[in-house]
C-alpha cells in the first residue's frame, strides 16, 4: 500500500500468489521456531490478534478498518 497516512493507503501493485501456504500444526503467537527449537518468546502482552484463512478483499479489510 502507498500513500500519505498509516493504514489509508491505495493498493500500489497486486501479484498473483498460486501456491496456498499449508499449516501442519496450530496457529502460534508470541513466539518464533529456530534451528534449535522454540524460543524469542514476546515480552509484553498481546492486545488483538486476527486469523483469516485467505486474503482479504479491499471492501473487507475496510471494514476492519472502520470498526477500528
Amino acid at each position: 500500500m502507498s500513500g500519505g497516512e498509516p493504514g489509508r493507503g491505495t493498493v500500489a501493485a497486486r501479484a498473483p500468489y498460486p501456491h496456498a501456504w499449508r499449516a501442519t500444526g496450530g496457529l502460534q503467537a508470541g513466539r518464533a521456531q529456530s534451528a534449535d527449537g522454540w524460543g524469542e518468546h514476546l515480552r509484553g502482552a498481546v492486545d488483538d490478534v486476527h486469523a483469516f484463512t485467505g486474503a482479504l478483499t479491499e471492501q473487507e479489510v475496510a471494514l476492519l478498518r472502520a470498526a477500528v
